[in-house]
């Protein structure tokens, strides 16, 4: 156990050594310890409730320092590094480049299977009739800079690695697994169960889990709409 232990401390000490050094993604990653937990705040206030890390926590991960490092910690990390967090966890040598620099790439039929999926429910009045126009337009207002070219590469089976980071983006925005539209480890989300998760946000009620109420019949979800009214009227702050 111990030795697992400082094993796993080693793979998080050595990849986060690679992408501080390199300056992950793209050369302008940072590169010190206090870019690092800047980099962390500025991810979480455009992304409330995300994880930050401390200088001196990356520093301790850096040095092997950390005996069970959080999952906190290492979120943080993926989020400012835009690296999948099983990149800090993964075993076996020389895996730290491969998982940053060469993620494999998603199949571009499910990316546009799972995002047509969500624009219809992000958009409902246009889902009959949804056309890249309207999807343009869907994503353009939830800051996700996905254009006409990008639509039809994956309708060609091109997939752009530039559009990993905006898909994760829109993901969290909609409470959806960072890796939801490019992970197919991830299973697609049912149509029902979006709508639910949309109206339950529309009421203002994000603070029930939508696994305690996500395939309720239809007259159990009636049950709850006036409570929803009620959580609404009550804190009218809380709406998305």
């Amino acid at each position: 156990m111990a030795e697992d232990t400082a094993a796993h401390r080693r793979t998080i000490a050595e990849r986060l050594t690679h992408l501080m050094s390199t300056g992950h993604p793209d050369g302008t990653g940072p590169r010190d310890y206090h870019a690092v937990e800047q980099a962390s705040q500025d991810y979480a206030e455009r992304y409330p409730g995300s994880p930050t890390i401390s200088r001196q926590t990356v520093h301790n991960l850096r040095n092997e320092r950390v005996a069970n490092p959080g999952i906190n910690s290492l979120t943080a990390l993926a989020n400012v590094y835009r690296v999948p967090i099983s990149y800090f966890l993964s075993e076996g040598a020389g895996q730290g480049e491969a998982a940053a620099g060469r993620t494999p790439a998603p199949d571009p039929d499910m990316v546009l299977q799972r995002l047509d999926g969500i624009l219809k429910v992000l958009q409902p009045d246009t889902a009959a009739t949804l056309d890249d126009d309207a999807r343009i337009a869907v994503l353009t207002a939830r800051n996700c800079p996905i254009g006409r070219d990008a639509l039809d590469g994956l309708r060609s089976g091109q997939w752009d690695e530039r559009l990993r980071l905006p898909l994760g983006e829109l993901a969290a925005r909609i409470s959806l697994p960072a890796g939801y539209f490019v992970d197919h480890r991830i299973p697609a989300a049912d149509p029902n169960d979006l709508l639910l998760l949309g109206a339950l946000k529309a009421q203002g009620a994000r603070g029930i889990a939508l696994r305690q109420v996500a395939g309720l019949p239809e007259d159990a979800f009636q049950a709850l709409s006036p409570m929803l009214d009620l959580l609404s009227k009550a804190d009218p702050r809380r709406r998305m």
